[in-house]
């Protein structure tokens, strides 16, 4: 027999020496068994240089995070008051077409005009907007009101889709732009 040779066995990983007790001979469990051990302490001594290393950058990054991640709140926090009011110009842009165009339901804001109303319909004077009124006339639901008694006339100061009921208790007014108002309060948190 030989005398005992290093033989180098080629892996996927670093190069690794087994000690084979002698030429020719197989190596043994325990020399597999060492050289997979050496292989694993460099893997781990390896992986523990490469944190080593990147440690630096990843506390950069971090800090960069930590950043950028101030830098999106202070500008959330600036950015929402201005969506609002983008919204709302929006908003009022689209009541304000829908007005023009007289897509609205007309009985229904002087129905909810009528509920607020003390005493109910009789003696009450409905003021509208002229060109309201002529609209109320040409589809005929405010004829009941006026054979409940309730006079019904136009008024060139209530603005479209709004309605005033004169009554003789006071007045009650339902004004779109005061509607639109209160919903603007209410998300500004006025209200």
């Amino acid at each position: 027999m030989h005398p005992a040779a290093k033989v180098q066995i080629r892996t996927a990983k670093p190069i690794v020496a087994v000690q084979v007790r002698s030429i020719g001979s197989a190596p043994t469990a325990e020399d597999i068994a060492a050289a997979a051990a050496r292989e694993e302490a460099l893997r781990e001594q390896s992986a523990m240089a490469e944190r080593e290393r990147c440690e630096p950058a990843a506390a950069a990054l971090a800090a960069a995070a930590d950043q950028i991640a101030q830098a999106c709140r202070v500008l959330e926090e600036r950015a929402e008051p201005l969506m609002i009011e983008i919204v709302k110009k929006i908003a009022s842009e689209v009541l304000r077409r829908e007005v023009d165009a007289g897509r609205y339901d007309l009985s229904g804001i002087v129905r909810d005009c009528l509920a607020a109303a003390r005493g109910g319909d009789r003696g009450v004077t409905v003021c509208l907007h002229p060109t309201d009124l002529a609209a109320s006339k040409e589809n005929g639901w405010l004829r009941a009101l006026e054979n409940n008694g309730t006079k019904v006339r136009g008024d060139a100061a209530v603005g479209r889709a709004s309605c005033r009921l004169e009554t003789p208790y006071g007045t009650v007014t339902r004004d779109i732009g005061a509607v639109v108002a209160d919903v603007f309060a209410a998300v500004d948190g006025r209200r």
